[in-house]
């Protein structure tokens, strides 16, 4: 998910909506790590933008799972890779590429139009 102009549509999210992230895979070992704090900046069907105080690897040999929930109704888990990163400040800007699947591409589509929704 380089920033990719070209998609469809990106939701930018201010005040960053809160959400968590975990490591699911990293040097080719499966597991789960602690839950870590992160803020998204911007979501679309493809990716995810996303802020942490913590420093993250970047590279396809780590798989991520972000978690967060929009609306009341329904958790997004979203697996995928952290692509690239920024130093910020006191912070990191990532760029999230989001695992293929169209199911998962569909839920965020509606999640995105029930929470605009809600906020008008």
């Amino acid at each position: 998910m380089k920033y990719n102009r070209e998609e469809s549509f990106r939701f930018n999210f201010n005040p960053p909506f809160p959400g968590h992230f975990t490591i699911t895979r990293m040097n080719g070992l499966q597991g789960m790590s602690k839950m870590g704090k992160m803020e998204i900046l911007d979501l679309s069907p493809g990716g995810v933008k996303f802020q942490s105080h913590l420093e993250l690897p970047v590279n396809q040999d780590t798989a991520f799972s972000l978690s967060f929930t929009l609306n009341e109704e329904n958790e997004l888990i979203l697996p995928g890779s952290i692509i690239w990163k920024q130093k910020k400040l006191n912070h990191y800007h990532y760029g999230f590429d989001i695992a293929e699947d169209a199911e998962k591409k569909d839920m965020i589509i509606q999640e995105l139009k029930k929470f605009r929704k809600s906020r008008l």
